[in-house]
């Protein structure tokens, strides 16, 4: 759940009314052509090509921030857990458990679901692969990861091995167990080949790998602009297939491949068609913050320049792209056991949360942390302090005004496989 993001930047968000996207990142996740100049430069359909200043952003908020605030995301991971230690029981024949886990910010989630491994495992030998970026916040890792009693973070050495399925994490782990970490773009091979037994994420898999050559929309997102949705709805297919297909590789036969990532629904569009309450998720997040920097541009509180840097980039798949994913490419060696859609419940939300004036007040507040523990440093980087604390006083305004269509937060998709 983590990332360098280039402004020009994709969060996992979810679709409502529309195809809606998120924030684009930096190595796991952006590819920015860079080191020549400070541009990013996309090409159109028509060949022109259009600028946008790339803005570099080291990660997640940190300072225990992220992990306080997201909850929404930890929700979504632990209904995974119990499916986890299944597989973890399921493979009480293995000596040496590893299990991999992509995407990690602040590894509050991630202590979590080790937590949930060692206790499956009842006291035999596990390790553990923490993968994100080389500017993630591998000390607050190493801070939430102490409680499991596994010493501190080692980092996984020797990636010229990698691809040669000459090495094995067991084999280098100490009796009990290893905390391995591994600062890479997970769109790549990260660790050697058939060497991980489970595989897992929590909503880390909606990123996109790169926003090169693809064209630019009018406005701030693409889902809005229908003359580019379906060039970055591709990119994020072909993303879905390299991601298996790095998996695939280091997973051993028979291994466990469980994850969550961000995905899109017409359920609750489906809802609103019915004449139930126009629901919305944090997908509605995306347009609020457009019309809050439009009005600030007009006031003159921030450039026009700033606002143009901020492109979302980052479509989220349906159930039958996750599904198709699978069998786009000999080498994915991954059988979907189980992949299902849907929206998850809000957890700050109630309908008694929102029924007074200064409740409303205070489930806006500690929703729009939530919202701004991902956006908050891109935003800054962007904007800076002055104008994103304007920015967040509007923000509960305007979540204020929605509450009651915020009872769902998220759309995820669940995703069980098996190597073979």
């Amino acid at each position: 759940m983590s990332h360098a993001l280039h402004v020009t930047s994709a969060y996992r968000l979810i679709a409502f009314s529309m195809l809606i996207v998120g924030i684009v990142a930096e190595s796991e996740y952006q590819h920015c052509r860079r080191g020549v100049s400070d541009q990013d430069v996309c090409v159109g359909d028509n060949g022109n090509q259009d600028t946008k200043s790339v803005h570099f952003l080291e990660g997640m908020a940190r300072d225990g921030k992220y992990g306080a605030a997201s909850r929404g995301q930890q929700q979504a991971y632990a209904r995974m857990h119990p499916r986890i230690a299944d597989a973890v029981r399921q493979r009480e024949s293995v000596p040496h458990l590893v299990v991999a886990d992509y995407g990690v910010p602040d590894c509050v989630a991630s202590s979590k679901m080790a937590s949930v491994v060692l206790a499956a495992r009842n006291g035999l030998p596990v390790s553990f692969v923490f993968v994100d970026l080389p500017t993630n916040d591998w000390a607050a890792c190493n801070s939430n990861l102490a409680a499991l009693g596994m010493g501190g973070l080692q980092p996984l050495t020797a990636p010229a091995a990698f691809g040669n399925g000459s090495t094995v994490l067991s084999d280098s782990s100490s009796e009990n167990g290893m905390l391995y970490k591994v600062p890479r773009n997970f769109f790549e091979q990260v660790v050697p080949a058939k060497s991980v037994d489970i595989a897992v994420s929590g909503s880390a898999f909606g990123w996109l790998s790169s926003t090169d050559g693809l064209p630019l929309p009018k406005g701030a997102y693409p889902g809005d602009d229908p003359a580019v949705v379906q060039h970055w709805l591709q990119r994020a297919r072909d993303d879905w297939v390299t991601i298996l297909s790095k998996r695939s590789v280091e997973l051993k036969p028979g291994g466990a491949f469980i994850v969550t990532t961000l995905a899109a629904t017409d359920e609750l569009m489906d809802k609103t068609r019915a004449g139930i309450t126009p629901y919305h998720t944090q997908a509605e997040y995306v347009g609020l913050m457009d019309q809050i920097l439009q009005r600030l541009k007009m006031r003159r509180e921030v450039t026009a320049e700033a606002v143009h840097n901020l492109t979302f980039g980052c479509m989220n798949l349906r159930e039958d792209d996750l599904k198709a994913g699978f069998v786009a490419d000999k080498a994915i060696t991954l059988v979907p056991q189980s992949v299902r859609v849907h929206a998850l419940p809000n957890p700050l939300w109630s309908a008694s949360a929102i029924a007074v004036p200064e409740k409303r007040t205070e489930f806006a507040k500690k929703y729009v942390d939530e919202l701004m523990a991902w956006s908050d440093l891109v935003l800054s980087s962007i904007l800076g302090p002055f104008v994103v604390a304007k920015f967040r006083a509007e923000l509960v305004a305007e979540i204020e005004a929605i509450a009651e269509r915020l009872e769902y937060d998220y759309v995820v998709g669940e995703i069980i496989a098996v190597s073979t």
